[in-house]
Order: structure tokens, then C-alpha cells, then sequence
């Protein structure tokens, strides 16, 4: 069997979760070859699932944010501005090169009409949908046409699975479509340990789009003074403060949360 995954280019939390759902299907059935379809993340999708084959194609959906973490409406409507054209030539090319049994997205939208366009089943994994995070956007970003685009593309699915902390709106929306399931997590967690000199050890996790990190900066700028403390972050940040030390940007928070004091993060 052929299978093709459909990832998003935002964060990597889908990524994991996806590697979860596809290591638990190849214990069931070692047979099924998968594809991971994706770019902006592509390098991280290769590391932690490195039993699929990659194709590096962006699949259309990204949002834009302001230095402070909030939607950037201006630039989220200029990116979609041409979306319904977009879309439709990447139908095309994906009908014109579709073999596959069944299909696995967090919600690329486009993956779900193929799938039923070639008559092969579509399952939808994530813990929120693209139309409901753009209809919450104030002022609005996105066309109501295109809301209605994509609520029209999610019918075609077969199954919706969302962890819990999914918003209730959505599940009330795609009522008998959806499925409610427990977290969705790696099965192995490589619990790594770090030094702390006997400090007490705090992790601060960003989300993978970066939503939170000129918060985190401008905190990490005033924690020199908290001695007795040892803050570990991402890479990304670049704090010279005596008691900040960093995690490489492609290894997994997850990993390190077990050897922590404290965890610091997005709800």
C-alpha cells in the first residue's frame, strides 16, 4: 500500500505528530510505503521520519505574523490574495501524479479534494483547522469565499482525529466527520540530560512559527540577575546572559523535559 502525507509548512508540531500516527500504523501493517510531501520543513520531516519518502513541494498553506506574535492580517490577505488559482493548478499537478491508496494531512486542504477526485480515502490528523484559525482573525485576512472554499474541501475527507484542547467550535462544525482521540505523541522519548551546576533548570519552549519569541527574548534579557537559575532555549535565541544555555534548533523540547526543574511554554 501507498500512502501520502500532506504537511503544512508551519511549525513542527504537526510533524511529530504525523511520525507518531505513522510509526503506529507501520506496527499494524509493515507493508504501507509513505510519502511526505512538504518544503519550508522539509529538512526536519527527513530527520524524524526518516522511513518516508520525501518530495519537497509547498502545499500551500502558511500564515504571516508581526514581531510581537499576533497575525499580520495585511500580509496573511496578500498571500492569499491569488490562493483559488493556486490551488487549482496544484490540484492539477497532484491528479496528474497521484498513485496512492489513501491520503494523511493536517488539513492541506487541496489533499482532501484529490483524494476524492481520485477516489481513494482522506483522513484529516490535527488539533485545529486552517478555516477556523483565519475566521478568528481580526480584521479579517482572509475572504469568506475562501473560508467557505476550505470548509467545502474538509467535507471531503472521510475522518477528522483531534487530540484534545481542540477548539469546541470546530468539532461542533464537523460534527459526525470528526473523531476525538488522545494526545498524540511520539512512542519513544529520548530523554537526554544536561549541566546545570546544581541551578535550578527551567526549559522555555516557543512554539515551531516562533509565536512567542520576542516575549522570550526580552524575558531572557533580565534573568542574568536570577542566580540559582539555568534557562535553556533554542538556539534561535541569542541571549549572551551568563545562565542561558541552548538546545540545537532540530532536536525535540520533548526530549528534554524529563531532566527539567520547570517548563515554560504556549498553553
Amino acid at each position: 500500500m501507498k500512502c501520502k502525507v500532506y504537511l503544512s509548512d508551519e511549525g513542527f508540531g504537526h510533524i511529530v505528530r504525523q511520525r507518531a500516527v505513522l510509526e503506529a500504523m507501520r506496527g499494524l501493517r509493515s507493508d504501507i510505503h509513505f510519502v511526505i510531501q512538504t518544503h519550508q520543513h522539509l529538512a526536519t520531516a527527513k530527520k524524524y521520519i526518516p522511513f518516508a519518502e520525501p518530495i519537497d513541494r509547498f502545499n500551500n498553506i502558511i500564515w504571516h505574523k508581526k514581531d510581537n506574535g499576533s497575525p499580520d492580517s495585511a500580509a496573511i490577505a496578500r498571500g492569499y490574495a491569488d490562493y483559488p488559482e493556486r490551488s487549482d493548478v496544484f490540484i492539477q499537478r497532484e491528479l496528474a501524479e497521484f498513485d496512492y491508496d489513501f491520503v494523511i494531512s493536517d488539513f492541506v486542504f487541496e489533499a482532501f479534494e484529490v483524494a476524492m477526485l481520485k477516489g481513494v480515502p482522506a483522513f484529516g490528523v490535527a488539533h485545529f483547522t486552517w478555516d477556523w484559525f483565519f475566521s478568528k482573525i481580526y480584521p479579517p485576512a482572509v475572504s469568506s469565499d475562501l473560508i467557505h472554499r476550505f470548509i467545502r474541501q474538509v467535507g471531503f475527507a472521510n475522518r477528522l482525529y483531534f487530540p484534545p484542547f481542540t477548539p469546541d467550535e470546530i468539532l461542533t462544525h464537523y460534527g459526525d466527520q470528526c473523531f476525538e482521540v488522545p494526545l498524540i505523541m511520539k512512542r519513544e522519548v529520548d530523554h537526554k540530560t544536561v549541566e546545570a551546576n546544581n541551578e535550578v533548570k527551567i526549559l522555555i519552549a516557543d512554539s515551531g512559527a516562533g509565536v512567542l519569541a520576542r516575549s522570550i527574548q526580552k524575558a531572557l534579557m533580565s534573568a542574568e540577575s536570577m542566580s540559582g537559575f539555568r534557562f535553556f532555549v533554542s538556539d534561535k535565541f541569542n541571549v549572551p546572559n551568563s545562565n542561558v544555555s541552548y538546545i540545537p534548533q532540530d532536536q525535540l523540547m520533548i526530549d528534554y523535559i524529563s531532566d527539567m526543574d520547570l517548563v515554560i511554554g504556549r498553553a
